[in-house]
């Protein structure tokens, strides 16, 4: 067996590469896609948590990803994607998601090529937020499966994590499948998703653990390891940041935490090797 040093709080750079572009997820369509809106916050700052968290001044947070200045929090119950400038936490921006017919519900985040990609489970779709003009495409380009939970960056690609396949998918930003990987060790889709080098870090809120696979065959190199209830993931300068919802593990369940004060990110220590065959 080699030792292999896999490292959960790493700085990972964002990759930029070729613009991908936008398209109908179906010719009916007729290239047109759902916008939504951008419009500029008052300041608002963020307080501090227990264990070193960081509350946000939102109703939620269901997912996080950063652009090297500004944190972007997903508050699902709003259908917004707000930008905080790091560290001060001060709120600058809120973009609005178009809403859906069926289910409200986003997830996890990523930044990648100048825009922000981020899943709406209730479409099945990875919508896209260009970050230089504000605008939002609702429907940029549709999941590989169904129940999109959560995207992650990784050198020009996403990789994509949904409900309803036992699998992690990577695409390329206009939305073509490029690998698929398994994923049969979480009970539900990663509600949190990051690439740290050659591994992929996924949290799921239903196994109330978080697991490390392999990006390149979907090995399972580390877990479960039980950590604080969250939604998203996020790396910042050298640490695994893990968004909290309001939730607190409470024997085999989750429950509800008394307010806002909860709803914030919390950083998770470095992890140390593990060995794989």
């Amino acid at each position: 067996m080699r030792r292999r040093r896999v490292i959960l709080a790493v700085a990972v750079p964002l990759a930029i590469g070729a613009c991908g572009t936008t398209r109908p997820l179906d010719p009916a369509d007729g290239g047109r896609s759902e916008v939504g809106t951008f419009d500029t916050l008052p300041p608002s700052v963020g307080g501090t948590l227990p264990d070193g968290g960081r509350s946000l001044p939102q109703p939620s947070v269901w997912g996080l990803c950063f652009d090297g200045t500004n944190l972007y929090a997903v508050d699902s119950e709003g259908m917004q994607i707000r930008r905080y400038r790091w560290p001060e936490l001060v709120s600058t921006a809120v973009y609005a998601v178009p809403r859906n017919v069926g289910p409200n519900v986003l997830g996890d985040c990523a930044v990648l090529d100048g825009r922000l990609f981020y899943p709406d489970v209730g479409k099945d779709v990875v919508g896209a937020i260009d970050l230089a003009t504000g605008e939002v495409d609702g429907l940029f380009f549709g999941a590989p499966a169904g129940r999109p939970r959560s995207v992650a960056a990784d050198q020009g690609a996403l990789w994509v994590s949904c409900d309803d396949a036992r699998s992690l998918f990577k695409m390329s930003v206009d939305g073509v499948l490029l690998a698929t990987i398994p994923n049969t060790a979480t009970v539900n889709a990663c509600e949190g998703l990051e690439v740290a080098g050659d591994d992929i870090v996924c949290t799921d809120t239903a196994s109330g653990a978080m697991f490390v696979f392999s990006k390149l065959d979907g090995a399972l190199l580390e877990g479960p390891t039980e950590v604080p209830s969250w939604e998203g993931t996020v790396v910042i300068a050298d640490t695994l940041w893990v968004g909290s919802n309001g939730f607190t593990r409470t024997g085999g369940g989750l429950t509800r935490g008394p307010g806002p004060a909860q709803i914030g990110l919390y950083p998770l220590p470095v992890r140390t090797s593990t060995s794989r065959p």
